[in-house]
């Protein structure tokens, strides 16, 4: 009996602990749960994570005010998209540019004069190895198959470079003298390296562009770019607003519309600009 007493202490210690472990586990669940609660309970923004609230406090201290009124950005005639420049001078230059020691990490709002948030310098995301390797894998994917595009002398000559630069386009687009929406044509050749690129996952894991004017900086001979812009087509919005017409047909068919489509017009970009966060709201 002596030998069997002492072999039950640590059979029965699992059992007495197990339970005991457990009920400490809830309590400290239960616990975290509180506190979490009680920390949105006092924030701005109850539904907003503590870490995310850390990010915006960070953003707000690091925002930059420039010298200009949203509302007075240049845009085109319907106020639909903003106006860029064309031409030598949207690539070349040195005035209108401030220099913003950054270094890719810390996430920057740039406001207007009324505090908007016209445009952010998002950062890379804090996995900074991982994200090193999409964005060199993302331009190594267009480096080697820059072979592939079919392209006529004529086409490599366009707006958004001096120099001879492949550049193609897919998506939904108006404008540009279609009478209607639809996909932007590229040969098959193309076509199928846009395609394999899309599904990429280094293709779908990269920021969107900004949605305000933006140019490239000029690189160092030893560099290259390989740039990659989204953007929605402004002719949809147009469309749209048109109920599925270009500006001439509803113009032929609008009436006393017409008007009142008049003063939509010199109202829109106002109209657009309040859509801005401003900064203390965020």
């Amino acid at each position: 009996m002596a030998e069997m007493h002492a072999f039950l202490p640590p059979l029965h210690l699992p059992l007495l602990w197990l339970p005991l472990l457990r009920l400490n586990k809830i309590k400290l669940r239960a616990c975290r749960d509180r506190r979490r609660e009680l920390a949105r309970a006092v924030s701005e923004n109850p539904l907003q994570k503590a870490i995310h609230r850390k990010r915006v406090l960070s953003a707000k201290t690091a925002a930059l005010e420039l010298e200009v009124d949203a509302t007075e950005l240049k845009h085109s005639t319907h106020a639909w998209q903003g106006s860029a420049a064309t031409g030598k001078e949207a690539f070349m230059g040195t005035q209108g540019f401030m220099y913003i020691n950054w270094l890719g990490r810390l996430t920057i709002p740039l406001l207007d004069a009324q505090c908007r948030v016209i445009a952010v310098l998002g950062g890379m995301p804090r996995d900074h190895t991982g994200w090193k390797t999409v964005t060199d894998g993302a331009a190594a994917l267009l480096e080697e198959r820059q072979s592939r595009i079919k392209l006529t002398t004529e086409t490599l000559h366009h707006w958004r470079a001096l120099d001879e630069f492949p550049a193609i386009a897919l998506g939904v687009a108006h404008g540009g003298g279609r009478m209607e929406p639809g996909e932007v044509y590229q040969n098959d050749a193309n076509t199928q390296l846009t395609d394999e690129l899309l599904v990429h996952d280094y293709t779908q894991r990269i920021l969107a562009s900004a949605l305000v004017q933006h140019s490239n900086v000029p690189i160092r001979t030893h560099e290259k770019r390989s740039p990659i812009t989204q953007y929605t087509a402004g002719g949809l919005f147009r469309w749209v607003r048109n109920g599925c017409k270009t500006d001439t047909a509803f113009q032929c068919s609008a009436s006393e519309e017409k008007a009142a489509r008049s003063t939509e017009h010199a109202q829109r970009w106002e109209e657009g600009v309040k859509m801005f966060s401003v900064v203390d709201n965020l």
